[in-house]
């Protein structure tokens, strides 16, 4: 079984977590450790593509399992299968790990921060 994470040493799905905004993915998507403690924090922020901006944009996701130092999971083998299916690897393309790793991860992206949400008095 291949390991395309593992075998490039790559972070980038983690470091942080990205949810293309086309995904319906709500809070209660947010994958939950076997403690039923939610893995992921929601940042207050977007990511926009530069050469895709009207249809590319990323909500940004802080995950508790990853280590900065390491640029590791703390918990790979019991991870969600959300984290399974990295976008940037498919087994089924006739390009190798290493030339879907480069066009993946060459897409650059604008930081663009949410507003503060209202407070309710």
């Amino acid at each position: 079984m291949s390991h395309p994470c593992l075998e490039k040493n790559c972070w980038r799905c983690c470091d942080p977590v990205k949810i293309d905004k086309r995904r319906w993915f709500t809070d209660a998507d947010i994958p939950q450790n076997s403690k039923w403690e939610k893995i992921w924090i929601r940042k207050n922020e977007i990511r926009v593509s530069e050469n895709h901006s009207d249809t590319v944009k990323l909500d940004i996701f802080e995950c508790i399992n990853y280590d900065k130092e390491t640029k590791k999971c703390k918990d790979y083998e019991n991870r969600p299968p959300i984290c399974h299916n990295s976008w940037c690897a498919d087994t089924n393309s006739c390009k190798s790990i290493h030339e879907q790793h480069k066009s993946a991860t060459s897409e650059k992206f604008i930081k663009i921060k949410h507003p503060k949400p209202w407070k309710k008095f």
